[in-house]
């Protein structure tokens, strides 16, 4: 067991960390954060390549452990726990939201991250 151990060690060395600080939630809302992390422009906003939920409080602090890549990182305020970010009639959220590099409209390129080191970011919610 341990020659096998020894042989996953290279391996394990080449994870990163991405530490990410979540600001400014509306606790008085309820609910969950979502923060998902996408890998690729193709499945950003659709399908996440890691991700995690927490219950609302004052400060969340989430830890991913991801190899040296390009990413991107969206979280979402969800109010009454239904599992999307539901939005007005023209598309507007009425939920908190959050990207990184903390733009206001995303896309996979205007919010990616390089992570070749690890890294701590801040993401500010947006209501």
């Amino acid at each position: 067991m341990k020659k096998y151990i020894l042989l996953l060690l290279p391996l394990l060395s080449f994870a990163l960390e991405l530490k990410i600080n979540v600001e400014n939630i509306d606790i008085k809302r309820g609910g969950d954060i979502y923060i998902g992390i996408y890998n690729s422009e193709n499945d950003f906003l659709k399908k996440e390549y890691r991700g995690q939920i927490f219950r609302v409080s004052k400060s969340i602090k989430a830890d991913f452990n991801l190899s040296k890549g390009i990413y991107s990182i969206a979280i979402f305020h969800d109010e009454n726990r239904d599992g999307e970010l539901n939005k007005n009639f023209i598309g507007i959220p009425k939920e908190g939201y959050g990207f990184s590099n903390n733009v206001i409209f995303p896309s996979f390129n205007n919010s990616k991250i390089d992570l070749s080191k690890s890294t701590n970011i801040d993401i500010e919610m947006r209501y």
